[in-house]
């Protein structure tokens, strides 16, 4: 067991020696307490801010293609434009034009005896 206090509030905490090198909250503010490790040395994070690794270039960057699994998963779904629905709608509507027009006609001509 570890006795530290909080460096945020001083409160004393007992903390297991398995927590070595990593962090610890404190219970009473809430502050995180970083654990040193064996050798007395503080960890990584409490001498300093850790540094995020580097991200991989994208392989369109690397001047390599991708793979042909990771395209289809960044591929977005397609979608009608704009123009594929107007057109569809206008057909739509001129065949419904077209059949109320016939049967329009055809009732006309049953009852005039035609």
């Amino acid at each position: 067991m570890l006795n530290l206090n909080c460096p945020n509030c001083g409160s004393p905490h007992r903390i297991d020696s398995a927590f070595r090198g990593g962090v610890a909250r404190c219970q009473a503010c809430g502050a995180l307490i970083h654990v040193p490790t064996k050798d007395g040395k503080p960890i990584e994070a409490q001498t300093g801010r850790k540094k995020r690794p580097k991200t991989p270039d994208s392989p369109q960057k690397a001047g390599k293609r991708p793979k042909a699994a990771a395209v289809a998963t960044r591929v977005a779904p397609r979608r009608f434009s704009g123009k594929v629905v107007t057109i569809t709608l206008v057909v739509s509507v001129l065949v419904l034009a077209a059949i109320a027009v016939w049967w329009i006609s055809s009732t006309a001509l049953r009852t005039r005896g035609g």
